[in-house]
């Protein structure tokens, strides 16, 4: 539904911008009411984790820029997710957009088997369910989008996205416990809005402007409410970082599973805004037996 949704790059930087914005106005009023409390809320505060031990200053310090470079390197990874994500929701159906980006859990435990790590029997047994489930999925001839044919390539293609998306998780986890919520959601979403706003102007010319091709759309007067609402509050804040927060007390395994979730709700919005067609039988057959896979996997844990 957005004006710019050509663009990948532009898309992403109109829903980074807006999450930016939605959090810079939440933090404003967190803000105000924790100080109305006698409160205050502190930035940079990092775990026992990584204090605990240090032998000196300069030990600290190194220990303190390891975590904000291990969250660095985690936006690039991020990067490749989002833009496989948002490329697969624009050419394939939503649900096996979501579900076929969304298989993480699995493909770590293909990392692991690739690099002959020991995985537990459940895990082994789950992920070639796994993979049998997104066989048929994949297989659904029904699940097309309104206007365009079946096409098994885009979703071949749309599975690439699992590899950095697995990553970012396992990083995600090693973050959150060691740097403060606020400074976590903060960075995170402004790196991946710089990397975004870089690659969008060298690969898509965008500009800095109020067009529906600039850098600034989102905050056009006929754009500012949609994008508020959709990527900043539902696609930014509860999605993204709805995610980060749970980082803190949940494995990033459990957070994987329950990306999910998310094909079934993707695809209730895909056939009412008239983007698919309803999938047929081999879509839902395939998802079950995608989730009922991953339930295997998440028991080997």
């Amino acid at each position: 539904e957005l004006p710019c949704k050509d663009k990948v790059g532009l898309t992403m930087v109109w829903t980074r911008l807006t999450t930016l914005f939605v959090m810079t106005v939440g933090l404003i009023f967190a803000k105000a009411y924790l100080q109305f409390q006698g409160k205050t809320i502190k930035l940079f505060q990092f775990t026992d984790l990584v204090t605990y031990g240090a032998t000196s200053e300069r030990d600290l310090f190194w220990r303190k820029a390891k975590v904000m470079a291990v969250l660095c390197l985690g936006q690039l990874f991020s990067l490749g997710w989002s833009m496989g994500l948002t490329w697969a929701s624009l050419n394939i159906v939503q649900s096996h957009a979501y579900m076929l980006t969304g298989l993480h859990s699995p493909t770590v435990l293909l990392l692991y088997l690739l690099s002959c790590q020991r995985v537990h029997k459940f895990e082994k047994i789950g992920t070639l369910i796994v993979i049998l489930g997104v066989a048929i999925t994949m297989s659904d001839p029904l699940a097309v989008r309104i206007g365009e044919e079946f096409d098994m390539q885009k979703s071949l293609i749309s599975l690439l996205a699992n590899i950095p998306a697995a990553i970012f998780w396992i990083i995600v986890g090693y973050v959150s416990k060691r740097l403060d919520s606020v400074t976590m959601l903060f960075s995170q979403i402004s790196l991946s809005l710089f990397y975004f706003t870089i690659g969008s102007v060298v690969f898509e010319g965008s500009g800095l402007n109020l067009s529906d091709e600039g850098l600034l759309g989102a905050f056009s007067s006929k754009n500012f409410l949609f994008c508020m609402f959709w990527s900043g509050i539902w696609a930014g804040f509860f999605g993204f970082c709805g995610y980060m927060i749970s980082a803190r007390h949940y494995s990033p395994l459990v957070i994987m599973n329950l990306l999910l979730v998310e094909p079934l709700v993707s695809q209730i919005f895909g056939v009412a805004l008239k983007i698919d067609k309803m999938p047929g039988p081999l879509t839902f057959m395939g998802v079950g037996v995608i989730i009922w896979a991953t339930n295997i996997i998440h028991n080997g844990q």
